[in-house]
């Protein structure tokens, strides 16, 4: 966001809805997943940083940007340091014009789930799942998936990338954007990770 309150994104892969049913998002118009994406991001990292981990990161505050880029860059920057790779995303059931899809919740994708970051979202995603029962999201059919996107293949250290409900469903999208719901996401996966003394 700008020093006005503005979002700025620039959408370049298309993910993006437009919600028929009344209701407005980023700026009375589209809901974009990036800039919902950096909204989670940049909140872990100052709640994070306020626990004591150190965050670093790798993408473009105001801008999306080539995750193949981003992940180069991470690789590089955890070379011989103990580090983990979080991706905050959101889903999307319904193609970008009409959606309204009814698919709703939360789940992660890792490499392995026998892996360091299997393990680790086995422990985390319990806690976000409360999170979203709390809020009255209904729910996922499996939490922690392993399949091998490029977050989760081409890092060099363990790596969760969540997808925090789906932007294209009303009920999630209202959820997403609203700063005490972001809060509670974040306090649970910080809480997690203090706790497993990453």
């Amino acid at each position: 966001m700008d020093d006005k309150g503005n979002t700025l994104t620039n959408p370049i892969d298309g993910k993006k809805t437009l919600h028929t049913n009344g209701k407005f998002y980023h700026n009375g118009s589209w809901f974009y997943e990036g800039s919902s994406n950096r909204d989670f991001a940049m909140e872990f990292i100052a709640a994070a940083s306020l626990a004591g981990f150190i965050c670093m990161p790798i993408f473009d505050a105001q801008l999306d940007t080539n995750r193949l880029d981003r992940i180069a860059f991470a690789n590089n920057l955890a070379k011989g340091k103990k580090s983990i790779y979080l991706s905050f995303h959101s889903n999307a059931a319904g193609n970008s014009i009409n959606p309204q899809a009814l698919a709703e919740g939360v789940c992660c994708f890792v490499g392995s789930l026998s892996g360091t970051g299997g393990k680790l979202a086995a422990e985390i995603m319990p806690d976000v799942q409360a999170v979203f029962d709390k809020w009255g999201s209904k729910r996922r059919a499996q939490l922690v998936h392993d399949r091998p996107l490029d977050e989760t293949a081409r890092t060099f250290m363990p790596a969760i990338l969540f997808e925090l409900g789906f932007f294209d469903n009303a009920n999630n999208a209202d959820l997403l954007i609203n700063p005490a719901f972001r809060a509670e996401v974040i306090t649970a996966i910080v809480a997690k990770l203090n706790k497993l003394c990453l």
